[in-house]
């Protein structure tokens, strides 16, 4: 199966650490998620960090905007050879095995929009 990286804009999110570990646990296969953190630091940063070896980190000291965080994430994951890249608000729980799913009805070059579901 193809690496997926999963990018994720945060600016100050509540519930980054949540969205953080859905990513990771609820992987069949191997992602990694690629967090640019906008103009502040999560508390206990490194811890999160140390737990999950393919969480990587980018940090803006000032704000840029979505468009600018989207673009260091995938730039970032695309250095490391990912070759499937989701987005990812900082405040979203996944289905088991999202990544297994969400790639056994792709092809190559083609941009997919999932659904949302209230929780």
């Amino acid at each position: 199966m193809a690496k997926l990286s999963i990018l994720i804009p945060s600016r100050s999110e509540k519930y980054l650490y949540p969205t953080i570990r859905d990513c990771f646990e609820k992987a069949a296969g191997e992602v990694e998620v690629v967090v640019c953190l906008e103009g502040y630091w999560p508390e206990d940063w490194k811890t999160m960090t140390d737990k999950y070896p393919n969480l990587h980190t980018i940090h803006h000291g000032e704000a840029q905007g979505m468009r600018p965080a989207i673009n260091s994430c995938a730039g970032s994951a695309i250095s490391r050879g990912a070759k499937y890249l989701m987005k990812l608000d900082a405040h979203c729980l996944l289905d088991e095995d999202y990544d297994t799913k969400l790639l056994a009805d792709i092809e190559p070059n083609w941009i997919v929009v999932p659904r949302r579901k209230r929780l």
